[in-house]
């Protein structure tokens, strides 16, 4: 075949050959198909950050990109593109079987207009290798967020592990943080230590592309900022894309500002259409209404709406919205009326701030008042929210999210689950207006904090059952919510809400093994509730009896979360007094008051049990089982059988210890609970091991790994591989224990479980001492025991004791044989 002509034939050619489309090119380009269109015509040339982008798109090697870009300039003859190699049908081939590096990148509705220039030299910066933390700065509604995305978009590939989106705007502290982030990442953290130290220990090899969306409010918490910094010195190889209104100011940090789209600078149709602020204007008013053309009517008009709003894409978005209702020439009049209007010398509003309430002002007065109120409630929800959610609170039909949706004031996160947000500016500014009527405001969050708290009540059954895994999700997806509510009902002491809200939410924590955020979440209801007198004897029902019901749950979840961590005294102690309050509530006519009396004595003779009284843990257990047994509650059965096995295991009462735990994996099993079927597998089979079923023990143990896995628990796993460990050292099979026993060692450092730390190194020290290896026991011995003490894990700590003993008695009796050698 024949070199074509024309560049445009063999950029066509070219495409066609990597089995592109034109709207699959323009995407990569970050331009639009009619650009494409354009330049395959020989209508127009490519501007020098486009060809660079289409030189990436298309392939072209590092060395002959230069060469191409001269020639799609026109700067060197086409027919110099032979010296531009396609690639071979076997190499293409090849590449198109390799694996795509794993994204949750949102895919944008539309592609992104114009940004060539700000596409290039943010490419450039990414390629030096001292740019490792890259923050691109605007003001809000700039168009930050949807840079970030294209860049990550194009560049993603040059990562092995890709690249992954957060967005921080519904987020407070360095926890929510760090939980934020291993949530994006699909990374389970667990509880005991510090987890910012997992996902330190996770990143350490990953080499990635992290962009950080909105990080701007979180600038005033030191921890969060020194969070960045200590990702990029635990992360070696990750590099960290930032959006924000402002620097973090910190000494590894590269600073891209953003400014508007380019403004034309005629206003002539065919000069328009050319400029990237005209064309989101265009494109937009045509989504408004599709008969709308830009013509030498309304081109003035356009311009100035562009040079009004000084190229901000927010602005754009929100003054084209309204070409259903007025011409350009009234969009341009109205903002320019505001403009004026709102226009202030006070020093202390931010420049930016201006022009942009004044668009917001603008798309405001032009709401309907129901608009105009549903959108100021709509305000009140952090991280989107569903459609009945919005009909709740803010008393949003369909038909009123529509509307917004067409205004631009509203934004469709998830159409497919009828899921919604706002982008934060509008949001912020919407508000605002809420606030400025208290009565108001107070309600919307009264109704908000309501309907979060009905929801955690009415999805906790299903979490417990075969849903669990949907429900989750579901959750995690509200989580920014969940807090906003919980937090509005602890400040205002909403006891009601918080007993209702209580067991959901510590479960949906307890199974992701987040102690180290639920330690806080429930000690802030104590503190709350606690702050007055206690009325033992308060009439059933009144408020102060609620208060105290919601006190008793409170305290009864973060000790449970204290002793997960580690802290068992600690635990103890406010498991202790959770108790004695729920005695003094609970009553035979209510269902709650017994349930949460009940979950105080399987988790007290839990910690109890585990720190060595077990007649005190069994009859706690057993009396908690007796009451769930009553309540039909399956689940907390389950749990109280689970700890009763366990306290018979170590009391040594094997078959007493395996008939327990069965019956907890036949009503996991009946609940079609993946996390409880694994739990229960797990401690199945240390009665097995310890009755010598070794291989019953083993099919347990890899069928609870196989649970666990699927669910990513890293705690069962890690579980699962300590009991594998122990089968192959009751089989002679050192060298396989020792593998078993490092590996859930591995994982229990990274979650910071103490007790189970403890007790696996324990485990491997005495794999060791079985072969005579006291150098290596020695250490494990020590350091098992120093954990155990410290936690008050008596079991574990005689087990270290035991090892150490063994290993003084042999160093004295060789120490005795040398000295008979001697004589």
């Amino acid at each position: 075949m024949d070199l074509p002509s024309t560049f445009g034939q063999w950029l066509k050619e070219r495409r066609k050959q990597l089995d592109m489309t034109q709207a699959a090119l323009a995407e990569c380009a970050g331009c639009t198909v009619a650009t494409i269109r354009k330049i395959e015509a020989e209508e127009r040339r490519p501007s020098p950050q486009i060809a660079k982008l289409l030189a990436n798109c298309l392939q072209i090697t590092a060395e002959q990109q230069a060469l191409f870009i001269q020639i799609a300039r026109g700067k060197r003859r086409v027919g110099q593109l032979e010296r531009v190699s396609s690639l071979p049908r076997a190499e293409l081939a090849l590449e198109q079987l390799l694996p795509i590096p794993k994204s949750n990148l949102p895919h944008p509705p539309t592609p992104l207009l114009g940004r060539e220039q700000e596409l290039g030299a943010i490419a450039q910066l990414l390629q030096v290798p001292d740019c490792r933390l890259l923050t691109l700065i605007g003001p809000g509604g700039i168009g930050k967020t949807r840079l970030s995305l294209q860049v990550a978009a194009q560049h993603q590939a040059a990562f092995t592990h890709g690249a992954a989106f957060v967005s921080l705007a519904p987020v407070n502290g360095r926890e929510q943080t760090v939980t934020t982030i291993a949530d994006a990442l699909g990374f389970v953290l667990y509880g005991a230590t510090d987890r910012a130290e997992q996902l330190f220990h996770y990143l350490h090899e990953k080499n990635l592309l992290l962009i950080l969306d909105n990080l701007e409010h979180l600038l005033g918490d030191d921890e969060t900022v020194a969070l960045v910094s200590d990702l990029l010195h635990h992360a070696l190889n990750v590099k960290l894309l930032i959006t924000s209104r402002e620097p973090l100011n910190l000494q590894a940090e590269w600073v891209f500002e953003v400014k508007g789209l380019l403004l034309p600078d005629s206003a002539d149709p065919d000069d328009l259409s050319a400029y990237s602020a005209a064309q989101l204007f265009i494109q937009r008013a045509q989504r408004a209404r599709a008969s709308f053309k830009l013509t030498r009517e309304n081109s003035s008009a356009i311009r100035r709406i562009c040079d009004l709003v000084e190229g901000l894409p927010l602005g754009i978005e929100l003054a084209a919205a309204w070409v259903l209702t007025l011409s350009c020439q009234e969009i341009a009049q109205e903002l320019e009326r505001d403009l004026n209007f709102l226009a202030t010398p006070m020093r202390d509003v931010p420049e930016r701030h201006r022009s942009l309430s004044a668009v917001f002002n603008h798309s405001w007065k032009l709401l309907s008042a129901e608009e105009q109120l549903v959108l100021q409630r709509l305000a009140v929800f952090r991280g989107g929210f569903g459609r009945e959610a919005a009909e709740f609170v803010a008393g949003a039909s369909l038909n009123l999210l529509s509307a917004l949706v067409s205004k631009s004031l509203l934004r469709r996160a998830d159409a497919k689950a009828g899921r919604y947000d706002l982008h934060e500016l509008v949001r912020l500014y919407a508000l605002g207006r809420l606030q400025k009527d208290p009565q108001a405001y107070e309600q919307t969050r009264r109704r908000h904090g309501r309907f979060y708290s009905a929801l955690l009540a009415r999805r906790g059954t299903a979490l417990k059952g075969t849903e669990r895994a949907a429900v989750v999700a579901e959750l995690i997806k509200e989580m920014a919510n969940l807090r906003l509510a919980w937090q509005w009902a602890t400040n205002h002491q909403q006891a009601e809400a918080l007993s209702q809200a209580a067991d959901t939410l510590f479960w949906l924590y307890e199974s992701r093994s987040n102690c180290r955020e639920g330690i806080p979440l429930f000690g802030q209801a104590v503190e709350s509730l606690q702050d007055r007198d206690i009325d033992s004897v308060a009439p059933a029902n009144s408020n102060e009896w609620m208060k105290n019901l919601a006190l008793g749950q409170a305290l009864n979840y973060q000790g449970f979360f204290l002793f997960r961590q580690g802290q068992h005294p600690q635990g103890r102690d406010l498991l202790q007094r959770s108790l004695g309050l729920l005695q003094t509530v609970a009553n035979a006519d209510s269902v709650t008051t017994r349930e949460a009396l009940s979950d105080a004595m399987a988790f007290l003779g839990t910690v109890t049990s585990v720190m060595g009284d077990y007649s005190e843990g069994h009859r706690l257990l057993r009396e908690g089982l007796s009451l769930k047994q009553s309540l039909d509650d399956r689940w907390g059965a389950a749990f109280c059988l689970r700890q009763l096995g366990l306290s018979a295991y170590y009391l040594g009462e094997y078959r007493e210890a395996h008939h327990l735990l069965n019956e907890s994996l036949v009503i996991g099993r009946e609940l079609g609970n993946s996390w409880a079927i694994a739990s229960s597998l797990n401690m199945l089979s240390l009665a097995a091991i310890a009755q010598g079923n070794y291989i019953e023990a083993q099919q347990l143990l890899r069928e609870g790994l196989a649970h666990s896995q699927k669910l990513e628990d890293r705690y069962n796993i890690a579980v699962s591989l300590n009991g594998l460990g122990l089968v192959s050292q009751a089989l002679d099979d050192e060298e396989e224990a020792q593998r078993f026993f490092t590996e859930s060692i591995v994982i229990w450092r990274e979650i910071g479980d103490d007790g189970d730390l403890a007790q696996s190194l324990s485990n491997l020290g005495h794999s060791f001492l079985a072969e005579g290896k006291h150098d290596e026991a020695e250490p494990l011995f020590l350091e098992a025991l120093t954990i155990a003490q410290g936690s008050e894990v008596l079991p574990v700590a005689v087990e270290a004791l035991l090892g150490l003993a063994v290993l003084a008695v042999e160093a004295d009796a060789l120490k005795l044989a040398a000295e008979m050698v001697e004589h």
